[in-house]
């Protein structure tokens, strides 16, 4: 490993303009490197591809919440799942398709089989031992 970055994307493009023959990165980097013609393949581990969570939720909070709430059920629509997939890769909610081009780039039509199996409750739990460990070992 020549070295670990913070950047999710920056070890793809490295591979993709020749610095490094492997990048680890996000998958939809890779794929867009692909359709903008960089020389790379994608490849998925056999684990499994790691997981990425965005989430919405409404503040307890919040002084506007009609409209934090109208926000959200947009956030749920066929319409906010098509303009999902220009900025992701792997969409969670029901609805959409995805892009032909991200297909032809070498994203699976199914996501969830190449998925890691990961026990959230588990990886909170133990969050801090985990970050020390890895900050102790790899980090520079």
């Amino acid at each position: 490993m020549a070295q670990y970055i913070k950047s999710g994307s920056r070890p793809c493009n490295a591979a993709s303009q020749g610095e490094y023959a492997i990048g680890a990165s996000f998958a939809l980097r890779a794929v867009k490197n692909i359709i903008e013609g960089y020389p790379i393949t994608m490849v998925i581990p056999s684990e499994g591809a790691g997981h990425e969570l965005e989430a919405n939720a409404l503040m307890q909070g919040a002084r506007n919440k009609e409209g934090a709430r109208r926000f959200l059920d947009w956030t749920l629509s066929d319409r906010a799942v098509e303009a999902y997939y220009d900025r992701y890769e792997i969409i969670t909610v029901g609805g959409g398709s995805m892009p032909e081009a991200y297909l032809e780039a070498g994203m699976p039509a199914e996501i969830e089989p190449v998925l890691f199996p990961m026990d959230y409750a588990w990886s909170a739990q133990n969050r801090e031992r985990i970050l020390q460990k890895w900050q102790s070992e790899f980090e520079r």
